[in-house]
């Protein structure tokens, strides 16, 4: 299978509309950060992933991949600049040619990415941007169609104004990435919707744009609620049990598959886990504690005669007699 040769992945935000918990890229699921996921889930497609981040962050961008090999680059986004449109032009003189440009914290199935390259090997489009069937309102970009061909984002429209039932991923595609930022640089607006002017502008200069329907699962991580759907999809890839040997587990303790316990955990007495679960290492679990499809953080203690039912706890929070259900903690 052919490859991208760019992968643009836009890491720079500030996270502001995530608070009150911390930076979303390093919220970790079964022990992993998400941005290693991502990058992780992109690799096989793409020749060189570059990664927008923003200044705060840039350290522990480097470090979290610098073991993944010399084909992954983090660009410093320009402190002046935020967006979308800003986060592609710190890219400016990264990239040459073809890009595929992308969110961070939007997250699909990775086989998609084996069509949609099969799809631009076929069709040489000039932009090609994943979009998706929505059955009732979403407040992002809808796609207008002249027959087959997009000719329009229109970007937010009332519920009585879309132009149809096709929305616009941040999944784009583009075979010249200096055309794109030659026509960002050409729009005179620095609003938020500064990328979907740009990306208007050449559409309109551009009879080669395409779409390719994607019908698999999506999920946005924007706001802090986002989390639990997440949550629940991480929990999925738990499939069987998986009890590191060093785990001490009373044996008074019932265990309903599937979860998966990592290395120092303990667990006592009476207590009951019900997967699909997940408990990092050096947890502690105490007596008569009722865990159900949760994701239990590292140095983490829950306390005696604890119930937490579908929620997520990170590292290091520590509970003692407390009912915690549906909530990030």
């Amino acid at each position: 299978m052919r490859k991208i040769n760019n992968l643009l992945i836009l890491a720079g935000g500030d996270s502001t509309r995530f608070s009150p918990l911390s930076e979303k890229n390093f919220m970790k699921f079964l022990g992993q950060e998400l941005i290693l996921h991502q990058i992780k889930d992109l690799m096989p497609y793409a020749q060189k992933i570059f990664v927008v981040s923003n200044k705060e962050n840039y350290g522990k961008m480097r470090e979290l991949t610098q073991t993944l090999g010399q084909h992954i680059e983090i660009l410093i986004q320009n402190n002046a600049l935020v967006g979308q449109a800003e986060a592609i032009l710190s890219a400016k003189n990264a990239i040459q040619g073809e890009v595929l440009v992308m969110n961070a914290n939007d997250f699909f199935n990775p086989n998609v990415f084996t069509d949609l390259v099969e799809e631009i090997n076929k069709k040489k489009p000039q932009a090609l941007f994943l979009t998706k069937e929505v059955t009732s309102y979403f407040p992002g970009g809808y796609v207008q169609f002249d027959g087959d061909r997009v000719c329009n984002i229109i970007e937010k429209p009332t519920p009585d104004k879309t132009p149809s039932n096709i929305i616009k991923l941040v999944v784009d595609y583009f075979s010249d990435f200096g055309k794109l930022i030659c026509t960002i640089e050409e729009i005179s607006t620095r609003a938020d919707d500064w990328y979907e002017t740009s990306l208007n502008s050449l559409i309109k200069k551009t009879k080669g744009v395409k779409h390719f329907l994607y019908e698999d699962y999506w999920y946005s991580l924007k706001y802090p609620w986002h989390v639990l759907p997440l949550l629940e999809f991480y929990l999925k890839k738990i499939t069987k049990n998986t009890i590191d040997p060093t785990a001490a587990i009373s044996s008074r303790v019932e265990i309903i598959p599937p979860v998966l316990i990592k290395k120092g955990v303990r667990i006592g007495d009476f207590s009951k886990v019900v997967g699909p679960c997940y408990i990092d290492e050096n947890t502690i679990i105490g007596d008569h504690v009722l865990l159900r499809e949760s994701h239990i953080g590292r140095n983490a203690v829950i306390g005696g005669n604890c119930e937490i039912a579908r929620s997520y706890i990170a590292d290091n929070v520590m509970l003692h007699r407390n009912y915690v259900g549906d909530s990030v903690l």
